[in-house]
């Protein structure tokens, strides 16, 4: 048993944390966005990083952005453009 235990604390230790060993950093105490990875409070309202509550951040699929209320919406994200013509012309007098 020990040895399971102390492999699987140098395994964590050699390819980063496993294991929280403390308190979240980003909680619903104090984020009203959502937690990155790294467990920092961002926002939430970025494509990249798209939450609420504290809610772990995800990233929105193509097609979508995020909105608000940290929800991926479709129709938000992507590219777009747009391209217009317009004119007139008249002619008038009186005899």
């Amino acid at each position: 048993m020990g040895f399971a235990v102390g492999a699987l604390l140098s395994l964590g230790v050699s390819c980063g944390p496993l294991l929280s060993l403390g308190p979240k950093k980003c909680n619903v105490s104090n984020c009203t966005g959502c937690c990155t990875a790294q467990d920092t409070c961002v926002l939430g309202t970025a494509s990249n990083a798209c939450g609420s509550g504290a809610a772990v951040c995800k990233v929105c699929s193509a097609g979508t952005g995020c909105d608000a209320k940290g929800v991926c919406v479709a129709g938000l994200g992507g590219t777009g453009g747009g391209a217009g013509t317009g004119g007139g012309a008249g002619t008038g007098g009186s005899a």
